[in-house]
């Protein structure tokens, strides 16, 4: 994720993943460049569906970018 370095973008972020139904279970690589913050954030989701609806609810917010995201149970299964 970037986040722009604003006091309470990181708290709305928050706020809507736990709006969508999901719980965040990590969140770390903070790094600061200059106007944005890095970090990668762990979601825990019940399903395809459930992932598509906080991967929506995250892209609807100002000041926040969703670098890149996967499934981590799907990804353990690929050969």
């Amino acid at each position: 994720m970037a986040l722009d370095n604003i006091p309470n973008t990181l708290g709305r972020l928050a706020t809507a993943i736990g709006e969508a139904g999901a719980n965040i279970i990590s969140m770390g690589g903070f790094d600061v460049r200059g106007e944005l913050l890095v970090n990668d954030v762990v979601v825990n989701c019940r399903d395809e569906d459930h992932a598509a609806a906080v991967v929506a609810a995250v892209e609807g917010l100002s000041g926040v970018q969703l670098l890149h995201w996967h499934d981590r149970t799907f990804n353990m299964h690929e050969g």
